[in-house]
């Protein structure tokens, strides 16, 4: 069967592969393959655009996670997670040492929930991490980090889906205590596999800089002080990032043109489009909560040759095979409202209009 859009699509024009092209006959000049010159310019260029004060280049966006985890020790500790994530965001607290406990999220903005986080934080946390789910920051981080530090308790922001993401002006990754970002392959800047960790405290980026590469002595790099691992970049993926970066407004913008014609599209009727509030979002996915369940929405769209893309959790945490059998799933009510309802229909540059009219117009017609 053919449909009328692919789950995902990339293009690379002749103007990013003469830059790729270029940066790669750069890398084999110089001989260093790994964790140098262009890895440097990635951290201080994709920093700056996100108003940090450093970056860190890893390699991966659960590498990011973990780096970060383990310079506040999370070990035997609990960390506390909004339940509807991406696995390796509890992957990389038990790589870490930790006990990730996920915990519900709320029904207004299906962010993490701060009545929620109130009832389970404690001076004992090891860490909070916050998920911006499908480039949403929720309008409540304010609150949750006030929480967060009113216990002294670290909040960790999983960027993976939120590049250059806002709230009142201020970008994912510097509400916290640091932020974690993903350049995977379906992500908005990409370079296959790889992350990036942001954070605005010289003692958290000098910590970080060390556990990168097996917790080596910054001064003497025959001595290794922590347990680290080896989280480097390769020069290859660096400058490919940097390629992405530098058509990254238009591809950004586009990805806003067709989130908008969703939402136009939809206005006042069942579906429910989700949307940044006072601030912008990457539009990683163009999240909608539909009128009947998502299962039975995919019998009718494979009909009308139409695929959705991955959704932003339709396993969360705690239903997840792995942990089930742990918590108590009455406790995730409105994650498992959320986990069954939204979709997220195709929102990458690739898409056209026509593409995202037909999409509306067969939802609409189903609910007709």
């Amino acid at each position: 069967m053919k449909f009328i859009n692919r789950i995902f699509d990339i293009k690379f024009d002749k103007t990013f592969r003469a830059s790729l092209n270029k940066k790669i006959h750069k890398v084999l000049d110089n001989g260093f393959l790994s964790n140098h010159d262009f890895c440097r310019l990635l951290e201080k260029r994709y920093s700056l655009l996100n108003n940090s004060k450093f970056g860190l280049a890893v390699s991966n966006g659960t590498s990011a996670l973990e780096v970060l985890l383990k310079s506040v020790n999370i070990e035997n500790k609990k960390v506390l997670i909004g339940t509807n994530t991406f696995i390796a965001t509890a992957v990389a607290v038990e790589n870490c040492g930790g006990i990730p406990v996920p915990i519900d999220i709320e029904k207004r903005f299906w962010g993490l929930c701060p009545e929620n986080l109130k009832k389970n934080i404690s001076k004992d946390i090891g860490a909070v991490i916050v998920i911006h789910i499908g480039g949403l920051i929720t309008p409540l981080i304010q609150e949750i980090k006030s929480i967060c530090d009113s216990k002294k308790v670290p909040l960790i922001e999983d960027c993976s889906q939120a590049h250059f993401s806002s709230f009142k002006n201020i970008k994912a990754g510097n509400f916290g205590y640091g932020g974690t970002f993903s350049f995977y392959t379906t992500k908005n800047i990409t370079c296959g596999e790889g992350g990036l960790v942001v954070t605005n405290n010289i003692k958290t980026y000098s910590k970080i800089k060390s556990l990168r590469q097996f917790g080596v002595t910054l001064k003497n790099k025959d001595d290794h002080k922590y347990l680290g691992s080896n989280y480097k970049m390769s020069e290859l993926n660096a400058s490919f990032t940097l390629c992405d970066i530098e058509r990254y407004k238009m591809r950004f913008k586009k990805r806003e043109m067709i989130a908008k014609r969703y939402q136009y599209n939809l206005k006042n009727s069942p579906w429910k489009s989700l949307q940044p509030i006072e601030g912008k979002s990457s539009y990683y996915k163009q999240i909608i909560i539909s009128p009947i369940k998502r299962k039975s929405l995919l019998k009718y769209l494979l009909k009308k040759k139409i695929q959705l893309t991955g959704g932003v959790y339709n396993i969360p945490l705690h239903n997840q095979s792995r942990y089930k059998d742990i918590f108590n799933l009455k406790n995730f009510k409105n994650s498992n409202f959320f986990s069954n309802y939204h979709i997220c229909p195709p929102c990458y540059p690739e898409m056209n209009f026509q593409q995202v009219d037909y999409i509306c117009e067969k939802f609409l017609e189903l609910i007709n």
